[in-house]
């Protein structure tokens, strides 16, 4: 946790979310040269949550700026992402939808390769000479169109994603 408040909030915050160092009392710039020095230092994405104007510099460093609703225009500006929920909780049900979206891009690429993999050899006629049958273009087409709805079906489920 890289904050500018005191060390005492900023310690009682970081045990909340899990967070084990903590770095208090950091001015404006500290704040961006700390998230440039992470960049290609540590696995993964560096992400920075700020509201306010002193965190726009260090938003727009991060490989992911997040920015709360609340926060003002050029936090939000410099953010990639705009959390409007004005919380903090916002920002892991943000990770969270983001998370279950991944998961269902690759259902649904499992779903459409593991179709095309079966239903377009058995249009060209490949299956004629091992078992006698073969897909019709209207059954062909059909099944391309519940194909479709499938994943759209799957894509859909999102909405009911509550986190």
């Amino acid at each position: 946790l890289l904050t500018g408040d005191q060390p005492e909030p900023a310690r009682a915050v970081a045990s909340k979310l899990g967070i084990t160092r903590v770095q208090a009392g950091v001015k404006p710039e500290g704040k961006a040269a700390r998230v440039s020095a992470l960049l290609g230092t540590v696995p993964g994405l560096v992400a920075m949550a700020g509201d306010g104007t002193n965190d726009a510099p260090a938003l727009a460093s991060a490989d992911l700026g997040i920015s709360l609703g609340s926060g003002t225009d050029a936090a939000k500006e410099a953010a990639a992402v705009v959390v409007l929920r004005g919380d903090i909780a916002g920002i892991a049900r943000a990770f969270l939808i983001g998370r279950a979206t991944v998961r269902v891009i690759r259902q649904n690429l499992f779903l459409a390769f593991a179709y095309n993999a079966l239903a377009l050899p058995a249009a060209a006629g490949l299956f004629i000479s091992s078992t006698g049958w073969a897909l019709s273009p209207t059954w062909a087409a059909t099944s391309m169109g519940l194909s479709s709805l499938l994943l759209t079906g799957n894509a859909l489920r999102l909405l009911r994603f509550n986190p």
